[in-house]
């Protein structure tokens, strides 16, 4: 490792929010770009209680057939004294779920998915 590179940071260690963030996005509209995405949202049980959230719902192919995904937009939140869980922040990330219950209902209620050409 040269010393310049030893000295900068990548944004996640220097709390750039601002460039990770984007980054966070630029990853998440690639994912659509490659994956067609019906959005969906709902109420779901959180550890902190129900909240409405905003998932994305598609289906991608493995071997010869086609699996659903669904990936949640969630936001930051504060890890408090005592273990509770605080308020949401404004910074988003991204994830894909995997509960079967969640699959089974976005298998429900996802509108048709277009095809990517």
């Amino acid at each position: 490792m040269n010393s310049a590179s030893a000295s900068r940071p990548d944004a996640s260690q220097s709390g750039d929010s601002a460039t990770t963030e984007g980054n966070r996005a630029e990853g998440f509209q690639k994912v659509k770009a490659e994956i067609a995405l019906a959005p969906m949202g709902g109420n779901v049980p959180m550890p902190w209680g129900k909240e409405s959230v905003q998932l994305y719902f598609g289906e991608v192919p493995i071997g010869d057939t086609f699996e659903p995904i669904i990936i949640r937009k969630g936001f930051v939140r504060q890890l408090l004294l005592g273990g509770k869980i605080g308020a949401q922040g404004n910074r988003a990330y991204f994830e894909v779920c995997t509960h079967p219950k969640l699959l089974e209902l976005a298998r429900k209620k996802a509108p048709a998915i277009p095809a990517k050409s």
